[in-house]
């Protein structure tokens, strides 16, 4: 009874971290600053529960502040308004303005956030909050390429492993497994790598699917197991850190940039508390509904260490597969530059040991016109000034090849970087790949400039290096 109270308890806690709350916008194009705004607000989630509760506590307030309290707040809760593809379509023709993403919509948003995503990345929380705090501009940026302002980004959970047939205590007992994969491109790569039997499904087929026997395991939040009550279904749960799992919440460009600015600057004062109360709140309500699923009778797998490093070498292998196709591996190689850093003074953390190369991608070849035929040369007697004119022209030249939002960040970078090494500020090499290094070098320029000590590309620090 008291397993069965505990679990109960944990489902009004919540349903999944990925289950990701979207906001809506209902603003009105000229505004003046002491007019009361509606954000219609949507969410997957049921009312009161879970992702929900940390929206109501956290989000909303926050939001309010930022405005002084002249936002009007309407949630829409349990889908109503649909699912992460949806709140894309709806944002590309005007529908509704924003959206919150669990860790598939979040990539299906801006592709380039995947890299966070990738097979047994970070170690611990520790190094989750550390690589937030120092690429939240980066990611800002590709968010706004295409067309998307990121406001928070908080956390889903490290997702457990859990299985119904099987400890998934080795890789034979995951290739014997039947997968469900609906998380995108990485998750499909590593089950691939790993030579995992998977059934593609969306998320509110997962639940009855399970319960059916047409799928077996899956990868998953623990408060999410708890929610959809999966957890009288499965009976194994292997609890190691094989993908963290990010949430954001994101609205259009155009909703961002037609809210006042006042109530821009608020919402950004307010999102690091918001980020750190809200991922605080989450990660309780997960490690307290694992708790009491192992309570209610699950079995938590403890694999060997040489079955675990078989199975991390096999998943590790998708960070150069997916370079450059998913993400740009500059990207990858700034994140794991500052992990570097950050686990420099950690004795024991592990770390990850990869080849990353560039791969070529070629362009297009633009059109060149054929260059004509020399035109036989004329005598001064019968030269008019019209041949000459002619035969001293030019084949047309062709236009440069347009950047694409990867090359432009390089071409960025490398810019930063060889003004910085030029006043002392960077010692490292004019690679066009953000690290510590670069980071440390903007911060010092931006202290003499009396710029926000950000240590990011910024438009500010952009402008004052007169870099476009």
């Amino acid at each position: 009874m008291n397993k069965q109270k505990n679990l109960s308890c944990c489902v009004c806690l919540g349903l999944a971290a990925f289950l990701a709350v979207g906001l809506l916008f209902s603003l009105p194009k000229n505004l003046h600053a002491q007019e009361a705004l509606t954000w219609r607000i949507a969410t997957l989630a049921p009312q009161g529960v879970g992702w929900a509760h940390q929206v109501s506590e956290v989000i909303l307030p926050a939001v309010e502040k930022a405005s002084n309290g002249n936002l009007r707040l309407r949630i829409f809760w349990g889908g109503v308004r649909g699912d992460d593809a949806d709140y894309l379509r709806m944002m590309s023709t005007g529908q509704i303005q924003g959206a919150g993403f669990s860790g598939q919509g979040a990539v299906l948003a801006c592709p380039e956030f995947a890299v966070v995503e990738l097979p047994f990345l970070f170690n611990d929380y520790d190094e989750v909050d550390y690589i937030r705090q120092r690429m939240t501009p980066t990611f800002d940026y590709y968010f706004s390429q295409r067309g998307i302002k990121l406001l928070f980004w908080v956390d889903q959970d490290f997702d457990q492993i859990y299985s119904s047939v099987s400890p998934l205590a080795t890789l034979e007992d995951f290739r014997k497994a039947n997968f469900v994969t609906w998380y995108g491109p990485i998750e499909k790569a590593v089950f691939d790598a790993l030579g995992v039997k998977t059934t593609p499904l969306s998320v509110p087929q997962i639940s009855a699917a399970w319960r059916a026997g047409k799928v077996d395991s899956g990868i998953s939040p623990a408060i999410w197991m708890v929610g959809a009550q999966l957890y009288t279904v499965v009976r194994y749960v292997n609890p190691i850190k094989i993908r963290y799992a990010p949430v954001v919440i994101a609205v259009s460009m155009d909703a961002w940039d037609s809210l006042p600015k006042a109530y821009q600057n608020g919402i950004w004062a307010q999102r690091d508390d918001a980020v750190a109360r809200f991922t605080a709140g989450t990660r309780r309500d997960n490690a307290r509904s694992l708790e009491a699923m192992c309570g209610y009778g699950l079995t938590e797998t403890k694999m060997a260490p040489a079955d675990f490093a078989r199975l991390h070498k096999q998943a590790v292998s998708v960070y150069s597969d997916l370079a450059d196709d998913v993400y740009p591996v500059g990207l990858l190689q700034e994140l794991m530059r500052y992990l570097a850093e950050f686990r420099k003074d950690r004795p024991g953390a592990q770390t990850i040991e990869v080849e990353l190369k560039p791969k070529t991608v070629p362009r297009p070849a633009p059109a060149v016109a054929a260059k004509p035929a020399a035109p036989a040369p004329a005598t001064p007697a019968t030269a008019t000034p019209a041949a000459q004119a002619v035969t001293a022209k030019k084949a047309p030249q062709p236009a440069p090849a347009a950047e694409n939002a990867w090359e432009r960040r390089v071409r960025q970078i490398r810019e930063v970087q060889a003004q910085l090494k030029t006043m002392g500020y960077y010692p490292g090499a004019v690679d066009g790949i953000f690290g510590p290094m670069t980071y440390n070098g903007i911060v010092k320029y931006q202290a003499e400039k009396a710029l926000p000590q950000t240590g990011a590309l910024d438009p500010q620090l952009l402008e004052s290096m007169n870099i476009k």
